[in-house]
């Protein structure tokens, strides 16, 4: 405890619940506590007060996260650590002494003490350029322009420019100095170049008026921001045979207006054409706009309900018993069940477009069947019925990720407490089986035989027509990022059973602590 009373905290959050909780959690770990709601006022509150560590918020209302980090590294060389309430990118990792994914309490106060007696990461080093300290990323060789104009007469087929030209796809062709010999239509409108001749010889980053093109006489892809960019990259890196996809992001200036330009480059050499590429572009400008917007929703919406439940937790805690404090357990109660829905919801969009993130680690099955039965057994949805875990259940230990299986799990438990009636109750438990672990939720309930036909197939919902929410979830978090399948049972003698198999190498805890 000395200890903490001589070390300074600085909380960095835009979110004012957040960073009341943080610092009561703090204060209560005797560390003496700064607080700061922009980055800007965070590099004040630094230069002033110089704290011990800071505990940063990644997203900022005035200067993303990893921009204050650059700076605290750069300038003091504190320790920072990473709060966020959705997830830290991958990318920003390696920049602060640490991430934390939580409120919870005791996390976070066991984080700070482990930076502080920990060592620092090396300092990063803003706007360097790549290794070897050069500009030059590629050889600047030109073709001239009778090179060009023989190149250019190998795609004059009359049959070939029609069905190029009526693909919807942008397509074009480079040579080996990554220069354009042709591009169907569909190319030029993306690029914004008014004919076919204008692009001819040009290469991507110049067809496309990236900003950074008039910054070396050699052109596009012989300055180091070309590597950023990644126009370069995409064209010509990785193996030579097959089609390969890379994503690259491009800074254009429109009619004297800069914008972001997010790509998909799919490239495949020319059989028996040496030298060329056919290149195949898709553009993701406003799916990653969409995808940003919609992390952005999640992590202030996150911040307030955890805010919320968190400051109910405290005034709960304050209150003692009473009415009072009833009411502020069941507010932290609401505040617990939206954030799950939250968290769920984004899940489940994150399962969909293929960006959810698998950590597998060793948990104990029944452990996992236990927590999310106690987290149920508070839900509305359980209100006048009984959630049992089956006496037979095994004690196992299994390597998966405790997260998305927990979804399922969860998953499981809603759609049967719905299917049920008052009174009524549902069992869940865990079983080894051959080459593996099975998770069973049972409710007395029957699925309407159409309500079957109809399970797993798409996201419906259990609130209309005795249809079954969370089935389609279920299938998809199971089969395609865990390697599981996920079944189902249903008659009026045996009631509703879903489970979900998982093969695994499977341990026995109870006998193994024996022996």
């Amino acid at each position: 405890m000395s200890a903490n009373l001589e070390s300074r905290v600085l909380v960095v959050d835009d979110c004012e619940p957040l960073r009341y909780l943080k610092t009561q959690y703090l204060l209560e770990a005797g560390f003496l506590v700064s607080q700061a709601d922009t980055g800007r006022a965070a590099l004040r509150s630094i230069e002033t007060e110089r704290p011990d560590i800071v505990l940063l918020d990644v997203n900022l209302p005035d200067m993303h996260g990893s921009e204050v980090c650059r700076e605290v590294k750069t300038r003091w060389d504190l320790p920072v650590i990473y709060t966020s309430s959705v997830d830290v990118p991958a990318e920003l990792h390696g920049m602060a002494d640490g991430c934390l994914v939580s409120l919870d309490e005791e996390d976070l106060v066991d984080a700070v003490r482990k930076a502080l007696e920990g060592a620092s990461l090396p300092k990063p080093q803003p706007g360097a350029g790549p290794a070897g300290g050069g500009n030059c990323l590629t050889c600047a060789k030109r073709s001239s322009p009778q090179e060009i104009a023989a190149q250019v007469r190998i795609f004059e087929s009359g049959l070939l420019r029609e069905v190029l030209d009526a693909s919807s796809a942008f397509m074009a062709v480079l040579n080996e100095n990554r220069e354009i010999v042709f591009c169907n239509r569909a190319a030029l409108s993306l690029a914004g170049v008014a004919s076919l001749p204008a692009a001819l010889g040009l290469r991507l980053g110049e067809a496309f008026h990236s900003v950074h093109t008039t910054q070396s006489p050699e052109g596009s892809g012989t300055i180091w921001f070309c590597q950023t960019c990644g126009a370069v990259r995409a064209v010509f890196d990785g193996p030579r045979v097959d089609a390969t996809n890379w994503d690259f992001r491009m800074v254009r200036s429109v009619n004297g207006v800069e914008e972001t330009c997010e790509l998909m480059a799919t490239t495949l050499p020319v059989k028996d054409r040496e030298g060329f590429v056919v290149c195949t572009l898709a553009d993701f400008s406003q799916e990653r706009r969409r995808q940003a917007n919609e992390r952005l929703f999640f992590h202030d919406i996150l911040n307030i309900g955890s805010g919320l439940k968190g400051c109910a937790a405290l005034l709960r805690d304050q209150l003692g018993d009473g009415t009072n404090a009833e009411l502020a357990g069941m507010v932290e109660q609401c505040a617990a069940e939206l954030l799950s829905e939250i968290q769920n919801q984004r899940q489940l969009l994150q399962a969909e477009a293929g960006q959810l993130s698998v950590t597998p680690e060793a948990v104990g099955a029944l452990k996992l069947v236990q927590t999310a039965a106690a987290q149920y057994r508070e839900r509305s949805e359980s209100k006048e019925r009984t959630i049992l875990i089956d006496p037979l259940s095994d004690d196992l230990q299994m390597e998966t990720d405790p997260a998305i299986l927990s979804g399922v799990l969860g998953r499981m438990l809603e759609n049967a407490l719905v299917a049920t009636e008052p009174g009524g109750t549902v069992t869940i438990g865990c079983e080894a089986t051959q080459g593996g672990i099975e998770f069973c939720v049972h409710n007395p309930g029957v699925i309407p035989r159409a309500a079957q036909r109809q399970i797993f197939q798409g996201p419906l919902s259990a609130r209309g027509g005795g249809r079954i929410l969370g089935t389609y979830s279920m299938r998809l978090l199971t089969e395609r990022y865990l390697g599981g399948t996920v079944r189902f049972e249903s008659s009026p003698l045996h009631g509703t059973r879903f489970v979900a198999h998982y093969p695994t190498a499977v341990v026995n805890a109870a006998v193994e602590a024996a022996a």
